[in-house]
């Protein structure tokens, strides 16, 4: 499988350094057919989810349960497994339907709807399905976007609808799901094609905030609802993508955890700047991590990803309150 035909691949770098060697390496690691629809085994009974990279994970307000779908295990085969995390563990559901196995999926919580939204992956076409605590369902929308893996997605609270960025391959499209159609926005100003930016809303400043992203260039974007404005900020994280990145309302801050091809650094956006944070303690540093920000427990909640130095795909579990980062599982 070449690299175009292998959405999982692309960015892994970002075609920054990586060696003939490690490329070469990674490429065969994604033999035809491996991460499209076959789902790896794992063993039964399992308590904690099996290690992987590219799921999706959103915070479930409704039910005061993180979620998390799919994903690429250690062998870079697609997941389909669902799991809930309470606060202390996670917990595998068996619902009778589910998207097929896929990674790189955009998931979010609808919380005009009350439902999760997910749209997309490795072999989610134009598919949107939604969670509604107990079952998946798909949707029917008459107008759907193309197919895409990793596009920046958040639920945009103010004007009560899902807003989606780009994605895999270079796409540079804005798109808006009302809980029942997409509809394609054209705002006079965009930011440039890009795959796995970092893209959430900003409920103190009722704006979405986009950051970085494959040929992103560490840019900061904000969506108001009909147009994208760039804000040049004095001091922001190195160029990125593929990290994790989340609104934290208990703090009124946007913070980003890592990415490629960056070290273990934590970052919080304000509305004006972007600020390092100098943590008690740190996951290792990864690509493509699931985070999202637990409101009820007020911290953010990372799992996964992979060291792209070593092929490490983690299967870790990690908690941030305020400065403090911890692992629990």
């Amino acid at each position: 499988m070449d690299k175009k035909g292998s959405p999982q691949l692309l960015g892994m770098r970002n075609g920054l350094s990586l060696g003939v060697v490690l490329l070469a390496t990674v490429v065969a690691l994604f033999e035809p057919g491996a991460a499209t629809s076959q789902a790896s085994s794992r063993p039964t009974g399992a308590t904690t989810p099996p290690p992987r990279l590219l799921p999706a994970m959103a915070y479930d307000s409704v039910r005061q349960e993180i979620v998390m779908f799919g994903g690429l295990d250690a062998n870079f085969f697609d997941l389909g497994d669902t799991w809930i995390f309470d606060g202390t563990s996670w917990t595998e559901l068996q619902p009778a339907t589910a998207p097929s196995p896929r990674s790189g999926a955009a998931m979010i919580f609808d919380r005009a709807r009350s439902e999760i939204v997910l749209f997309g992956g490795s072999t989610g076409v134009d598919e949107t399905w939604t969670w509604d605590g107990d079952t998946w369902t798909k949707e029917n929308p008459t107008i759907r976007p193309p197919s895409r893996t990793r596009p920046g997605f958040a639920y945009d609270g103010a004007r009560r609808q899902v807003v989606m960025f780009g994605g895999c391959c270079f796409l540079g499209d804005t798109w808006l799901w009302d809980g029942t159609n997409w509809t394609a926005a054209e705002p006079p100003r965009s930011p440039s094609p890009r795959y796995s930016p970092g893209m959430t809303y900003d409920a103190a400043r009722r704006e979405v905030v986009l950051f970085g992203g494959s040929e992103g260039g560490g840019e900061t974007w904000v969506w108001d609802g009909t147009n994208w404005t760039q804000l040049f900020p004095p001091s922001s994280p190195s160029d990125r993508s593929a990290f994790g990145m989340v609104y934290e309302n208990a703090l009124r801050r946007v913070v980003v955890f890592s990415g490629c091809c960056t070290p273990d650094d934590t970052w919080a956006w304000n509305g004006k700047t972007w600020t390092q944070l100098i943590t008690n303690g740190s996951p290792p540093g990864r690509h493509s991590p699931g985070m999202a920000y637990d409101v009820a427990r007020r911290r953010s909640v990372l799992f996964g990803g992979i060291d792209i130095d070593t092929l490490t795909v983690f299967g870790d579990t990690w908690l941030l309150r305020r400065s403090t980062w911890r692992q629990i599982l």
